[in-house]
């Protein structure tokens, strides 16, 4: 189990764009790239939990292991409301797949609740929250600003730093956590933080347009967190 000092208080200021921008490089130089559990700050893996179960947490996944050219019906497998998704070439693998139902097996294991469910309209990361929550796919929102920010000297960020930041801020209804589901390029964009397929960043925001990292949690750690409180 790793540790490392915490990224708290991030806030977005709409009429400072210039200062936002160079202290999001400074983020993205600084924040390594995590492995396994790393939880911030002095928690223990039992507190984590614990806090998980209590819900008020923002947990935002990468999607799940995507390869392009696989599983050629994949889209066809995803209910209708989802058959107009984004990149239907490159879907989640078979392992993939498999990951992100283990995921959502190991929530229903830990008793981890579940309120909001918003993904970013590329189909691999509707997958991701249709295989670990499908008992869900009513709640399953579909976020165009959750969409991958284009690698273009061109683009302009700024619209989707605020939108997920909103997102990240914003308390969950009580006794539940908020999942979201998207890209590396927006959390890299927003903190700095480099993210692996189906790792999860947790978040908690404290209500006053503030959040903190919590943890990070790779797809196959959330079986790290103490079975004698599940």
């Amino acid at each position: 189990m790793k540790k490392r000092n915490s990224i708290k208080g991030f806030s977005f200021i709409s009429s400072a764009v210039v200062a936002l921008s160079l202290a999001l490089v400074g983020l993205q130089s600084s924040s390594p790239e995590a492995k396994a559990l790393t939880i911030e700050g002095d928690s223990t893996g039992a507190e984590l939990l614990s806090a998980l179960q209590k819900g008020g947490h923002v947990i935002y996944f990468r999607h799940g292991n995507a390869v392009r050219d696989v599983r050629p019906d994949a889209i066809d497998q995803l209910p209708d409301q989802f058959q107009e998704c984004l990149d239907p070439g490159r879907p989640l693998s078979a392992d993939g797949l498999v990951d992100m139902q283990n995921v959502g097996e190991h929530f229903k294991q830990l008793n981890i609740p579940v309120g909001r469910v918003l993904a970013s309209p590329a189909c691999r990361c509707i997958e991701t929250l249709w295989y670990a929550f499908n008992e869900d796919v009513a709640e399953i929102e579909v976020v165009k600003s959750l969409n991958a920010i284009p690698d273009t000297p061109s683009y302009d960020p700024v619209g989707l730093w605020k939108n997920l930041h909103e997102m990240l801020q914003t308390v969950p209804r009580v006794g539940t956590n908020t999942v979201l589901s998207a890209h590396s390029t927006n959390i890299k964009a927003l903190t700095g933080l480099k993210v692996a397929q189906g790792e999860a960043v947790v978040f908690r925001p404290d209500g006053k347009g503030w959040f903190e990292l919590v943890a990070r949690i790779e797809q196959d750690d959330w079986q790290s967190l103490p079975p004698e409180i599940r």
